[in-house]
């Protein structure tokens, strides 16, 4: 057992860190979908659950939240038999609110070059209240924002390997 603490040493203080910042996202489970737009991300991925019909949240659109969500609501509906507009939202967003904690980790294990450094830069970014905010609630912008620190860390990648498949990841993930 020690040997495979010492040798998943790095993998076991992340893995703490993502499910701290799950359980800290968790509590929040049954938050009012009238926060803002959530009401409005929630109204069209059930349209989009419902009748399969895609209607743009806002002018820009956000169609991989609004996805991600339909895709949560159907499942939870075959699963249930029920609708569960406000749990099954606030999950998924709460997951990949703590998901952020993955590429901001290798980012700035790579930008620091300190495993225990980068820990404790994560646990602030997973703590700062405005990300903390933003995963709680049926809001596209955690989604958003954990794309972006993706492309950033696929850029980062190729910058260090010149491997062109992260260019290509990267410039995807901007889009």
């Amino acid at each position: 057992m020690k040997v495979f603490i010492k040798e998943h040493k790095e993998s076991i203080l992340l893995a703490a860190v993502f499910l701290f910042a799950l359980v800290l996202r968790l509590s929040f489970l049954g938050s009012s979908l009238w926060h803002y737009d959530a009401f409005n991300f929630v109204d069209k991925a059930v349209k989009l659950a419902v009748d399969g019909d895609y209607v743009n949240a806002h002018s820009t659109g956000y169609p991989f939240y609004i996805i991600l969500l339909a895709i949560g609501l159907k499942i939870g509906h075959l699963i249930t038999g029920e609708w569960l507009i406000i749990f099954i939202p606030n999950l998924l967003t709460g997951i990949i609110g703590a998901f952020i904690a993955i590429p901001v980790y290798q980012l700035c294990k790579y930008l620091l070059n300190n495993v225990i450094y980068a820990v404790i830069a994560t646990l602030g970014v997973v703590l700062n209240p405005v990300i903390w905010r933003w995963s709680e609630i049926a809001m596209s912008d955690i989604s958003a924002l954990i794309l972006a620190v993706f492309a950033i860390l696929m850029f980062v990648n190729f910058a260090n390997l010149g491997l062109k498949r992260y260019l290509y990841l990267s410039c995807f993930l901007y889009i």
